[in-house]
């Protein structure tokens, strides 16, 4: 009989033993999942690799996954549209947004005031305008491509006045301009940034007017980019080259997709001397010079 019950112990010995070796610990992890913009991430899955332990994320990015072993070091985080992820179980999981045409696109409006004038000759400023549209690339957080198509108003002022002699010569000039801006942000609070710009511009002359008054009257009345050839104003092309270029530069502030710039654009101006029959040259060229503040939109 003391055999049996000395059988029967080692037996159960021997069984709890086993059973403890087998039995794994296990705890409940919970966390809640957002992206780069610390937004919650809905329908994330959250799993652990190798198993059939999963869940997803409610519509606050939370969620709950029961029975993990307490050996499991690593959640496996996966959703539409964001980047596949592996985290610590006791950390925080955020993950980065990837890079859809959108992110990376954006389409612009522009509109700006300021006044012009051209510095070579010493003309005086006048009232500018410029509407545009355009496309902006962003290239990294910091940094993106800003091509745009404006239609420019500008012009500039002559006058001259000497014992009785008066003479005024207005220019306003129409263009169609294309800057090619890199623009560069520096984030200086949640959803604002400074913002430069700076670039290449290319322009073509559409039209406009120049008007020249002596002593009250008017000697010359025409469209700058049209062609004049013999009588008093000699045999030349046109007054002024409708082929254009320059730079545009400017600092704004940009809350979310709305900006305020100050800006500036520097024009060369090849024009030709009808009064002394020169055809177009930039070695007496005048420069555009105009000062402006822009509001934009990104879309």
């Amino acid at each position: 009989m003391r055999r049996i019950w000395i059988f029967c112990l080692m037996t159960f010995l021997v069984i709890g033993v086993s059973l403890a070796q087998n039995t794994v610990l296990t705890h409940d992890v919970k966390g809640k999942v957002v992206d780069n913009y610390g937004q919650p991430v809905v329908g994330a899955l959250v799993y652990v690799e190798g198993t059939e332990l999963s869940t997803v994320t409610d519509v606050e990015g939370k969620f709950l996954l029961r029975g993990v072993p307490v050996s499991v070091e690593e959640l496996t985080v996966e959703a539409i549209g964001l980047s596949k992820k592996q985290v610590k179980v006791d950390q925080p999981i955020q993950v980065g947004r990837r890079k859809r045409a959108k992110d990376v696109t954006s389409f612009v409006l522009s509109a700006g005031v300021g006044t012009n004038r051209f510095t070579a000759k010493g003309g005086s400023g006048l009232f500018a305008y410029e509407l545009g549209m355009g496309v902006e690339f962003r290239m990294s957080r910091k940094w993106a491509f800003r091509p745009m198509l404006q239609f420019s108003h500008r012009g500039t002022e002559y006058r001259y006045n000497e014992k009785g002699y008066s003479y005024v010569e207005t220019w306003k000039l129409n263009s169609i301009d294309v800057p090619l801006l890199y623009v560069n942000r520096h984030k200086v609070m949640r959803n604002g940034s400074i913002v430069l710009s700076f670039g290449p511009v290319l322009s073509f002359g559409i039209g406009g007017n120049v008007v020249a008054m002596e002593n009250g009257s008017e000697v010359f009345n025409g469209d700058p980019y049209d062609s004049y050839e013999g009588g008093e104003y000699g045999e030349v092309d046109c007054l002024l080259n409708p082929f254009q270029f320059g730079a545009m530069y400017g600092i704004g502030f940009e809350y979310k997709k709305c900006m305020l710039n100050f800006y500036g654009k520097n024009m060369c101006l090849s024009y030709a001397d009808v009064y002394n029959h020169t055809q177009f040259s930039f070695d007496s060229a005048e420069h555009g010079w105009l000062m402006g503040v822009e509001f934009s939109y990104r879309f």
